[in-house]
């Protein structure tokens, strides 16, 4: 009898210990994570701006919201026409689209034809990039994801606080090559609509339309 109250207190106290472990771990991953407060999510909108086409001037900086809230279809945007467009998956009328917290642009395995790659140039000053590199792009590739294909690079952009479930741009700055060769740079500003709604991704660019890396007025 005096054996199995031992084993009673042993179990009682390694439950004891467990929830200790756990409670560490939960602050940690608090102290860790990204604080993200109302004010943090923005009081933004999806933009309803029409498509316009830039032809060959320098574009931005420009702000736009893309509503990207739906699990399963991919928002398709267009740096030339400064819009969400219908987007053809196998022609050129789109540069990178979004689903969610998810990247792909219009290259590699998402659209062999067309030449849509991304750069992460990192923390930077986005008004200090003025010159798009010249090569290195990252195209798309077969993704475990059921949608099919993504970016391989943009994937972590963001900052995730497991507590609040909350996502927080890293505000890493990303040159852009578009779909038929020119030059953009983005970076994400917010992740949410509403101040509640996530999915809704704001994003600044330039983008220039004459062909050449210039990403800022001579």
């Amino acid at each position: 009898m005096a054996a199995g109250r031992g084993f009673q207190r042993g179990r009682a106290g390694a439950r004891r210990l467990l929830g200790v472990l756990l409670c560490g771990v939960l602050l940690l991953a608090a102290g860790c994570g990204p604080t993200i407060s109302s004010e943090d999510r923005g009081d933004y909108q999806p933009t309803s701006r029409p498509p316009r086409e830039a032809g060959a001037q320098l574009v931005g900086p420009l702000v736009y919201t893309v509503d990207a809230r739906s699990k399963t279809l991919w928002t398709h945007f267009d740096f030339s026409r400064g819009s969400v467009v219908a987007g053809d998956e196998e022609g050129l009328d789109w540069d990178i689209a979004f689903r969610r917290n998810k990247i792909k642009t219009n290259g590699g395995a998402t659209n062999p034809r067309a030449q849509a790659g991304l750069i992460d140039l990192g923390p930077v000053d986005f008004a200090r990039v003025t010159e798009a590199p010249a090569g290195g792009y990252a195209l798309d590739v077969k993704s475990s994801d059921r949608m099919g294909t993504e970016n391989p690079l943009p994937q972590k952009w963001y900052d995730y606080n497991p507590l609040g479930f909350t996502l927080k741009s890293k505000n890493h700055t990303y040159a852009v090559r578009t779909a038929d060769g020119r030059y953009a740079k983005f970076r994400i500003l917010n992740y949410y609509c509403n101040r509640k709604d996530g999915g809704c991704v704001t994003i600044e660019y330039v983008y220039q339309g004459d062909g050449s890396r210039r990403l800022a007025a001579p």
